[in-house]
């Protein structure tokens, strides 16, 4: 064999051993190695496993206690109740919701019984801001609750709409939670609030239930606020640049436990929700420039106004504003606000100010001019008030209102009632008087009736006025007539006042001004009276009160052509009756009207007369009212043509009597002339025999 076949051979041969011999060796070797290593890694899994199962039972007792912290209390009723209290102050209180209701729905308690859930309805009105508001808050109280559904559906179709918003929400009572207090946080009232020293403090009535040590967040009303320290009962707060306290002594405080994942979430992170607000009409690109305020200043004063763009998706803080036009005397402009207090020796009148607004979402810069007016100084008109004032019920009072004023003509004021005037109070704005009629069921006594009178000035000014009416009974519903006596041959008439039990003696001729009437004796007949007041002759019958006397003829009025001279000092024709029907009386004595003269329109008083005589008897008491004179010792003569402008009596509308006989009128003369020298009685049985 050759040489190089032997060395072949060997090279084949320790080839063969390396292949077959080597993987023997090797396993020999790293065999246990392997076997070792597999139960470590078999060793190492469970041990991670067991970890992990630690780890987990570990998460699992911190979420428990983390979620028995978070739980109503396992008394799920009372529970309930603390829950649906809170989240009604979240929605009425802190989100300010109009027409908050929340409403619970069910309480299910769960299969195994170890949880109840708790459920509740939230509905009201409110902006996306109220809601945006609602959910942060909600969110970050430490309360084992969701928002299981919500709907909100905008009211209209604008650019901030009001929403009607519905919530659905969960809260859970675990069965191993506390049982916790009336409310679902703790809560205390205040005691006192100190902010003098620039450190704010609050003093609380009891802090049961509160951390002993700070920070922690509390709710007074809708504001929350941050406790920087505690002490005791003491409680500094830190307030925001832009906060204060806003709370006094009983106010509630309701501790706000945050919600760990919350802590560092502030509202502002919510703003998206305004931001891209899905309820909001895009609004259309209508750029307006306006300067809010009034436009008008009175020399003397001081007016501030404040440019601002509409119709376009612009902030205020954004645009620039800026003055184009010449400052007028005492303008400035500053802060985005023009001021003008204008000189004493500036002219009244109207000056141009022009405005020009670019940035802030403005697609290009836009201006306006605008009127700015100065005015001189308007006075308030001044009213002049009607004094003495007095009323009678169910008459009519009517006075004419007067005012003057420095810069308005009399006949450009304007006067009215003021709101709250009394029954049967007007105002005639044509004649300017004011008319009023109290109530004929009413109550005596002094009534103010206020009125307005505005000027022409500008701006206007208005003037209110107290007018006061003194309001009485009508006396001549309560004056009778009592009967008609001879005293020396001369008739007196007797008449009473039955309110205030007075006793009146007239004489003819004598003048009776009393309830209302202004009149002169003509004739006093058996069982009658007649009387002159102004044009009108009236007839008062015994047992009448003076209301329930009747006008039997009234004066023709003077004519305005006189005849010839011949008729001019003559009496003028006698006057016509009301009732054709009565030219006779078949009763006692009656008297003719006075007649009329052409000559003169005067209306003279009565030769001889004077005010009549009032006795006061024994059973009656004195009068207020002025008492007649002492009757004179002839008969007076006729009395001439009442005056056309003699003044009526206030009120006065003489009632139809029903029982009168409507035949009784005025008689001749003579026949008065007889009747009134019978004898007289005091009661109407007696004046029958007087009259035969």
């Amino acid at each position: 064999m050759k040489r190089s076949e032997k060395l072949l051979g060997s090279v084949l041969l320790v080839s063969v051993g390396i292949f077959v011999v080597m993987p023997w060796i090797w396993n020999a070797f790293s065999g246990p190695v392997a076997e070792q290593e597999s139960k470590l890694r078999t060793v190492t899994e469970k041990l991670d496993k067991a970890i992990g199962e630690f780890d987990i039972a570990r998460a699992s007792v911190q979420s428990m206690t983390l979620f028995k912290e978070q739980s109503l209390s396992s008394n799920a009723a009372q529970g309930a109740l603390a829950y649906q209290q809170w989240l009604t102050d979240l929605a009425e209180i802190v989100a300010e919701f109009k027409g908050a209701e929340v409403t619970p729905e069910r309480i299910s308690p769960s299969r195994d019984n170890s949880y109840v859930a708790v459920r509740l309805r939230v509905t009201g009105e409110g902006t996306i801001e109220q809601l945006r508001t609602f959910l942060y808050r909600f969110h970050r109280a430490n309360v084992l609750h969701r928002i299981s559904g919500m709907t909100a559906e905008a009211q209209n179709n604008s650019s901030r709409p009001r929403l009607t918003i519905r919530l659905t929400t969960e809260a859970i009572a675990l069965r191993d939670a506390p049982a916790k207090g009336p409310t679902l946080f703790p809560r205390s009232t205040v005691a006192r609030v100190n902010d003098e020293d620039g450190h704010p403090k609050l003093e609380l009535e009891s802090v049961e239930g509160f951390p002993e040590a700070a920070p922690f967040e509390l709710r007074i009303g809708q504001n929350y606020y941050n406790v920087a320290d505690i002490d005791g009962k003491d409680l500094l707060l830190e307030l925001d640049e832009d906060q204060d306290i806003e709370a006094a002594a009983e106010d509630i405080v309701e501790l706000s436990v945050v919600h760990p994942d919350f802590k560092e979430i502030a509202i502002t992170e919510y703003d998206t929700l305004i931001e891209k607000n899905p309820f909001a009409k895009p609004a259309p690109y209508r750029p307006r420039l306006d300067l809010i305020g009034t436009k008008s200043v009175g020399r003397g004063k001081t007016i501030s106004l404040a440019p601002k763009v509409s119709g376009a998706d612009a902030t205020a803080e954004d645009v620039e504003y800026k003055i184009l036009s010449e400052l007028t005397d005492g303008m400035t402009f500053e802060e985005g606000k023009l001021n003008w207090e204008p000189p004493a020796e500036l002219a009244a009148g109207e000056y141009a100010v022009k405005v020009r607004a670019a940035g802030g979402g403005l697609r290009e810069p836009i201006e306006a001019e605008f009127k700015l007016k100065l005015t001189d100084v308007n006075n308030p008109p001044v009213i002049t008030l009607p004094e003495n004032l007095v009323a009678t019920l169910g008459k009519g009072l009517t006075t004419k209102l007067a005012a003057t004023d420095a810069e308005t003509p009399a006949e450009e004021l304007k006067f009215a009632l003021a709101d709250g005037a009394p029954e049967g109070a007007a105002y005639n704005a044509d004649t300017k008087e004011l008319t009023f009629t109290p109530p004929a069921e009413g109550e005596p006594g002094e009534v103010t009736i206020n009125v307005t009178v505005t000027d022409a000035g500008e701006p206007a000014q208005t003037v209110t006025a107290a007018i006061k009416v003194t309001v009485q009974d009508d006396k001549a519903q309560f004056t009778f007539m009592e009967g008609v006596v001879a005293a020396d041959a001369v008739p007196e008439a007797w008449l009473r006042d039955k309110s205030t039990n007075t006793k009146m003696i007239l004489h003819e001729g004598d003048d009776l001004k009393y309830a209302g009437f202004d009149a002169v004796v003509l004739t006093i007949g058996n069982d009658f009276l007649l009387m002159q007041q102004a044009d009108e002759t009236i007839r008062l019958d015994v047992g009448k009160n003076l209301r329930e006397s009747i006008v039997i003829a009234k004066l023709d009025p003077p004519k305005e052509e006189a005849t010839n001279d011949d008729n001019a000092d003559g009496p003028a024709a006698p006057p016509k009756a009301e009732d054709s029907e009565s030219a006779e009386s078949p009763s006692a004595a009656t008297v003719k009207p006075a007649a009329a003269t052409s000559a003169s329109t005067e209306a003279p008083e009565p030769a001889e007369a004077t005010e009549a005589k009032a006795a006061t008897t024994d059973d009656t008491t004195e009068s207020a009212e002025p008492t007649p004179a002492a009757a004179p010792a002839e008969k007076p003569a006729t009395p001439a043509t009442t005056k056309s402008e003699a003044p009526q009596p206030a009120a006065v509308v003489p009632a139809k009597d029903t029982e009168a006989s409507p035949t009784e009128t005025a008689a001749p003369a003579e026949q008065a002339e007889e009747a009134t020298d019978a004898p007289t009685a005091d009661s109407e049985g007696d004046s029958e025999e007087a009259s035969e």
